[in-house]
This record gives C-alpha cells, structure tokens and sequence, in this order.
C-alpha cells in the first residue's frame, strides 16, 4: 500500500493524486508527520521536507514529478504517457513547463495575498501579475489539446495545469484582477474538469485555496 503525504492547499499534491486514482491505485493519504512539511518528525522521515512525497514498501520518494514517473513505471495499466518516444519527450516537456513557469508564476502572487493591505496597482505587482499572463500566451502556443494533451485520454501533462491555473484564477480574483483564459485554455480546462477524477480533484484543491484566502483581509 502507497502511503501518501499531502495538504489539500497544494497543486502537487493534487496533481499525485489525480494520476493515483485514475490509475486505480490504492493509496492511504496523511498529512506529514507533525503537521507540516517543515515538521522535525516530519524531515526526519523525508529530508528534504517537501509535499508530496510517498512511501511504497520501504521506498521513499518526493517531488511529484519523480513519483507520478515512478507510478507509471510500477503501474504501466492505463498508461498516462505516449509510446511514441517523440510524443512521450514532448510531453515531458510541458510537465516541466508547468513546473518551471507556470506554477512558479502562480507562487509569486503569495506575498500579495498575505499583504492583504497592498493593492495590485503598484508598479512591482503589476509585474507579478503580467508575469502570469505571459506564461498563459506561452501555453497556449505550446500545448494542442485534442482533446486532452496526451490525445485521447489523459496523460501526466494534463494533470497538474488545471488545478495551478484555476488556484492563479482565483488568486488574481482575490487580487481584485480578472482572469479570462483564452478559448483554447478554457476548452482543455473544460474537457479536464469534465474527467470525473481530475473535476472532483481540482475541485477539492479550489475549496482549499478558498478557505486559505478567507484567512486573509483586504484593507483599503
């Protein structure tokens, strides 16, 4: 049995889970040791504190991209990857390009929610917020959903984007800033939040951002 270690806040987490039930995996969720990842019972367990992370008979593994290739190894049945080795590359590619720019631009929009007095208005947020737009028009020139990335059916590049993009829809929203996605980004998010799995998960991390952005007050 996988024993997974997660917090609903997180993407990641989210995206491992997706990949855990529509492979059909049985798995036991817990949050870390301690109750957070930073936790010393917690590091002590899994050094480099980060979530997610899993245990699989002795075997411990984190980040999410390192277990989500790990369980399409171990469960090959449905298979979330392409056989053709281009297809498969290129898909790869663009986990990384939400791993490496689209979620970190997401992230950076944190400090402005904890500020909670500060508007978007000024000149360095605006900056933060147009650094997400950017990687929005880059995704939309990179990906060609048919319907899903993967084709068919889902594969891994699909699962982590719709719970980052709608946790930055969200956010912005917060923000007092619109978010309108472009017609080919809101037909994929529509088509992966139509999969009963990826809809229910997105939609579980989404009440999660919620209850985390009600923690803050906007002044002014």
């Amino acid at each position: 049995m996988i024993r997974l270690y997660a917090l609903p806040l997180s993407v990641y987490c989210t995206k491992v889970r997706i990949v855990l039930r529509i492979k059909g995996i049985p798995y036991e969720e817990s949050p870390p040791p301690g109750g957070h990842y930073s936790s010393a019972d917690y590091q002590a367990r899994m050094p480099p504190g980060t979530i997610p992370s899993i245990e699989h008979d002795g075997f411990k593994l984190f980040d999410s991209e390192a277990i989500v290739e790990y369980l399409e190894e171990v469960y090959p049945v449905p298979s979330l990857r392409a056989e053709d080795p281009r297809q498969r590359a290129r898909q790869r590619a663009i986990s990384q390009f939400h791993n490496t720019r689209v979620e970190p631009a997401v992230r950076v929009l944190f400090p402005l929610v904890r500020q909670g007095s500060e508007t978007p208005g000024e000149d360095h947020h605006g900056d933060l917020l147009d650094g997400f737009f950017r990687q929005l028009e880059k995704l939309e020139r990179i990906i060609d959903p048919a319907p899903y990335v993967g084709g068919a059916k889902p594969c891994l590049a699909d699962c982590a984007f719709p719970a980052t993009l709608r946790m930055g829809q969200d956010i912005l929203a917060y923000l007092g800033a619109d978010v309108s996605f472009s017609s080919r980004l809101d037909a994929w998010l529509g088509t992966l939040e139509g999969h009963a799995v990826i809809g229910e998960e997105v939609a579980a991390n989404r009440a999660a951002v919620g209850d985390w952005l009600k923690g803050f007050r906007r002044t002014g």
